[in-house]
């Protein structure tokens, strides 16, 4: 944690924050034109503080309770925790890149029931849902790809090139 909080003005370029290793965020108050960048996963915990951040890694956790204003893109997963709250105009983008093994069989492959994107329960996003995958096979059929518990509200758009299960 920093003791100056990051900021950045959208009249001024973006900043990156970059590490290739996994991001923690906990007591952080980061505001405006701002990029968080990691090569493996991004974690937010409910202390954190952020309006008009881009948030980039291949898999992205929201722990529960979490607030903010926020665009998240991911490669391989997120998963948004329970009673979370996203305010306008939030993004949460998946661009799977996983790639389904060509001889998987879906009764017995454990990769293919994992669901790649999950919101929690009570959650609200006032923004997009986005799952876009980048190949698509005949067992991605029958998986979930994006799973929204009971009581999640999405007020915008939900885009999902893939099966959506609603609790």
């Amino acid at each position: 944690t920093q003791n100056d909080d990051p900021k950045n003005s959208f009249n001024k370029p973006y900043k990156i924050i970059y590490n290739p290793e996994p991001i923690t965020l906990g007591d952080e108050k980061i505001t405006g034109n701002i990029v968080i960048q990691s090569n493996t996963k991004i974690e937010v915990h409910s202390t954190a503080i952020f309006e008009n951040v881009l948030l980039v890694a291949p898999h992205v956790v929201i722990h529960n309770d979490v607030k903010g204003n926020m665009q998240i893109v991911a490669f391989r997963k997120i998963e948004v925790g329970k009673n979370c709250y996203f305010s306008y105009p939030s993004s949460i983008t998946l661009f799977d890149q996983t790639k389904t093994p060509k001889n998987s069989n879906s009764t017995n492959s454990s990769l293919s029931q994992e669901i790649n994107f999950a919101i929690g329960k009570n959650t609200a996003i006032e923004g997009s849902i986005v799952y876009y995958p980048k190949q698509t096979g005949k067992q991605d059929r029958i998986k979930t790809h994006l799973s929204i518990k009971p009581g999640a509200e999405i007020i915008g758009e939900v885009y999902c090139k893939g099966n959506i299960e609603f609790q």
